[in-house]
């Protein structure tokens, strides 16, 4: 994410602030609300770079190959393979996020991509890899 300031916080400004902004995030149960929020707190980029970073897990807990997770987002392999670690460490600690990242309605939304994935996996499994 770009950087707002080459400045550091010291750590207990840094803990406030934070906790301020995660208190208000968890606070919202209003859709247009949290739109409006996420709009003005992040730029089209980062919008992007977090919705990627959801879907690579979704597609994770999906059992989907590294290489088609990062061809089909644009991610570096090494992304990905970090993500899945980070990912399978949560899920070992049983993180309330793995919940969230279990979503079936969410799996639906992406569904697109899977079948992307199946096609490919079976013509590959044919010997027919396209490129």
């Amino acid at each position: 994410m770009t950087p707002v300031s080459r400045y550091k916080l010291k750590p207990e400004n840094e803990a406030k602030v934070l906790e301020v902004f995660l208190s208000e995030l968890s606070r919202i149960t209003n859709n247009t609300e949290l739109r409006s929020l996420i709009s003005l707190l992040l730029s089209e980029s980062e919008k992007i770079m977090l919705a990627k970073r959801m879907a690579a897990y979704i597609m994770i807990e999906q059992n989907i190959a590294d290489l088609h997770i990062s061809r089909s987002l644009h991610l570096t392999r090494i992304t990905v393979a970090k993500l899945r670690l980070n990912y399978l460490l949560q899920k070992e600690k049983k993180d309330p996020v793995v919940n969230i990242i279990q979503n079936p309605r969410l799996v639906e939304i992406l569904k697109p991509l899977f079948n992307k994935f199946l096609k490919y996996a079976i013509r590959a499994s044919i010997g027919i890899i396209p490129r």
